[in-house]
């Protein structure tokens, strides 16, 4: 029914067309809708405020700056947390290279290497976390 009424309007008998109506219909109500749309002052300055308060309940305080061992510790503990994301993701790639081998032991060797130097790599990283708490917990 709608190739034949594209086909009398003179369009091509495709799937195109139909989609064309489509979008043009939606375009034509979005736009006779629009005037609708109530338009309202922005409360930017109450939304400040609010931000400000759940912040402080949160503990991110807006007030003094933190001090700079804080500020080290926080940056290592990110670093160390980006280091376990990229370790997980070599033992994700690796367990489908593994399983993607087809028996081919070479790809199974070096996949098995893969995963046991990410693991490596979380045990020096979970190592480097807990030798970072403990110095920054004395600093502090």
């Amino acid at each position: 029914m709608k190739l034949q009424s594209a086909q009398r309007r003179g369009r091509p008998s495709t799937t195109s067309a139909t989609v064309g109506d489509f979008v043009l219909s939606a375009m034509i109500c979005f736009a006779a809708a629009s005037p609708f749309v109530l338009v309202r002052e922005a409360k930017a300055y109450n939304f400040r405020i609010s931000l400000d308060n759940l912040a402080g309940k949160v503990g991110l305080n807006s007030g003094p700056e933190p001090e700079l061992t804080s500020v080290i510790g926080n940056i290592i503990y990110g670093a160390l947390g980006l280091l376990g994301v990229v370790s997980l993701l070599i033992i994700i790639i690796a367990g489908y290279k593994w399983m993607m081998a087809g028996g081919n032991e070479e790809t199974v060797s070096n996949a098995r290497a893969m995963i046991k130097n990410a693991v490596i790599g979380v045990i020096i990283a979970l190592g480097a976390y807990a030798i970072t708490y403990f110095v920054i917990s004395k600093l502090i």
